[in-house]
């Protein structure tokens, strides 16, 4: 292999920057159509949803883009990495290992905190690249749906709570309970002292549009008790938990169904028929919650990071 084989390139015109998005998402049998399908809607839906694809890296060999990675800032210091998922080539494993080790240095000049690679769970070729690499699993999140549509037996509702949503003047307040909440937490736990507040807060603010009235504090006799976050899905008619939290001591009676009960309310009131959320495998308290109250599995993806 010859250097000028291995360097690395910036894509520096749209034709290369949508040849590398079309190796990223090429699979097997896919006709020139199918595939310039997927490269412009993955162009729409990272218009829609403000983010960039800019920062893609490939190897050339032989005048072909051989094999690519693309990586995605989002708020609160995180970025996703991708990879081709099904195209084998010579050698390519080893580029893309190297393609990844500079994404991940980049990612760490720009002030990324975590950068992170979700994959179905079948994908065991790419896990073992990104394990390589120096990424550690840190959960199996499992993504699950509710029709809200279907009333929620009363017999399944919590203790009775007060709710009020977010301003700018309560931001410290609402930082104190959701800090407040990732103590102990089963969820993701390993990155619970890996992330500020404020990159916590940026990263659930940047999962959707925000509408304020949607982040919810909950309280018992005027003390709080735990929060719920939601956001507006763009592409399906659908609001999305992004985070729901107790604090320790109210954990255990019943107020998480309070809180989930309160949000499917809410989805209710303006007649969005879908509520999504995702839980992490090993968080069996929070599933048996969630399935309690009629979430079906949609679907399972692993989440592997490395903290920079």
């Amino acid at each position: 292999m010859t250097r000028c084989e291995t360097t690395i390139i910036v894509p520096r015109t749209t034709a290369e920057h949508r040849q590398c998005l079309s190796v990223l998402l090429e699979q097997p049998g896919m006709s020139r159509a199918q595939l310039d399908a997927r490269v412009d809607t993955l162009v729409g839906y990272a218009q829609r949803k403000g983010l960039s694809l800019e920062r893609c890296l490939f190897i050339r060999r032989g005048g072909e883009i051989w094999t690519t990675c693309l990586a995605v800032d989002a708020p609160g210091r995180m970025t996703s990495v991708f990879i081709p998922s099904s195209v084998e080539r010579l050698d390519a494993d080893e580029l893309i290992m190297a393609l990844l080790a500079r994404a991940v240095e980049d990612a760490r000049e720009r002030g990324t905190r975590i950068v992170q690679a979700c994959l179905p769970p079948e994908a065991l070729r790419e896990a073992d690249l990104y394990r390589q690499a120096g990424f550690t699993e840190l959960a199996q999140l499992i993504y699950m749906d509710r029709d809200v549509t279907v009333p929620t037996a009363p017999e399944r509702r919590g203790p009775e709570l007060h709710f009020e949503g977010y301003t700018p003047a309560e931001h410290a307040r609402f930082a104190e309970v959701v800090q407040g909440t990732y103590e102990d937490s089963l969820d993701c736990a390993p990155l619970n002292a890996v992330r500020d507040i404020e990159d916590i807060l940026a990263s659930h603010l940047g999962s959707g549009p925000f509408r304020p009235e949607l982040w919810r504090l909950a309280s018992a006799g005027g003390e709080p008790i735990g929060a719920v976050l939601l956001s507006s899905a763009q592409d399906r008619w659908a609001w999305e938990v992004v985070y729901l939290g107790l604090l320790p001591a109210w954990r255990g009676r019943g107020y998480g169904r309070s809180l989930l009960t309160h949000a499917i309310a809410l989805c209710r009131a303006e007649a969005v028929p879908t509520l999504t959320l995702s839980v992490d495998a090993t968080n069996h308290p929070a599933l048996a919650l969630y399935q309690g109250l009629d979430f079906l599995e949609t679907m399972r993806r692993d989440v592997w990071i490395t903290v920079l």
